[in-house]
């Protein structure tokens, strides 16, 4: 894409950066203030999952009520990209389930039990867990930022991008 046919790269930053900071938010409470992901309803995954739903509603608010686009797009179009989000993010927990559960028991045969009281302590095993979480969001944000920059963007992206039924 040339330089002149570039969308408003300032405005992309503005719209980019706030999503990508509620993503990882949650991951540098992790990592510098040493917060503990020990349930679901832990301090760091409720800030997670505010984090997510606040962008989430700022986002449609932006995209949908300031843009006019309420004007032509349906209701299925406008809810079919979060739940896109949602059965991506939980197809990649669920496959994370099964293939770390069968990683781990890889792990312990091969090494022996041992190696979770040295490397593999539960601090670590959360540690990853949460970064393919992370990876899996980042790559989802990603791409919904090229859909929005692209008029056909492809691979991943193109799975973000309303699809207009009144074109098929």
């Amino acid at each position: 894409m040339d330089s002149d046919q570039r969308p408003d790269a300032p405005a992309d930053c503005r719209e980019f950066v706030p999503v990508l900071a509620s993503n990882l938010l949650p991951l540098g409470g992790v990592l510098v203030l040493d917060w503990e992901v020990a349930s679901a309803v832990s301090p760091t995954v409720l800030l997670a999952a505010s984090g997510i739903v606040l962008s989430q509603l700022v986002e449609i608010r932006r995209e949908f009520f300031e843009k006019r686009r309420y004007e032509e797009l349906s209701v299925h179009m406008v809810l079919e990209i979060p739940i896109r989000i949602i059965v991506f993010v939980s197809a990649v927990v669920l496959l994370l389930h099964v293939f770390g559960v069968l990683l781990l028991l890889a792990i312990r045969e091969a090494f022996g039990p041992a190696v979770f009281d040295t490397v593999l302590t539960g601090g670590v095993i959360a540690f990853c867990y949460a970064l393919v979480v992370v990876a899996a969001m980042l790559a989802v944000e990603w791409s919904r930022f090229w859909a929005h920059r692209e008029p056909d963007p492809g691979g991943l992206a193109d799975w973000f991008t309303p699809e207009d039924p009144r074109e098929e």
